[in-house]
């Protein structure tokens, strides 16, 4: 992680750290809370996204199976469940495509501005 933006293969490791104690996706099916099903869905998709995408940054032509899996419609099936995990969502999610929709291009800068309206709108 020289450049300080982590890899595709760290991220991953989140979901999925190789062993059968760790890792997103364990700890999903280790949790016998009905009512947070929703909440993994939501966190895996982001994630998973996250990830896809700092392989494709890095021109990485090999990646792990659930992550050649992803596509953009992730992204609509994540701000799907997020608002059903609570309705009031609508808003957040409005405010937050709005803002990212006035840029022509995310530059490093605009990552700051994101965070202070993410914090804002929680």
């Amino acid at each position: 992680m020289e450049t300080g933006i982590p890899t595709g293969d760290e991220i991953y490791k989140l979901l999925d750290d190789g062993t059968e104690f760790g890792g997103l996706f364990i700890n999903m099916q280790m949790d016998e809370e009905y009512r947070n099903e929703l909440k993994w869905d939501c966190i895996i998709d982001a994630v998973s996204y996250i990830c896809q995408q700092a392989y494709l940054l890095n021109n990485e032509k090999y990646l792990p199976a659930p992550i050649e899996n992803v596509s953009e419609e992730i992204i609509e099936h994540c701000l799907q469940t997020f608002e059903k995990i609570n309705p009031q969502n609508e808003v957040f999610i409005k405010k937050v495509t709005e803002y990212l929709n006035s840029l022509d291009e995310i530059e490093k800068e605009d990552i700051g501005v994101i965070r202070s309206v993410l914090r804002g709108l929680m």
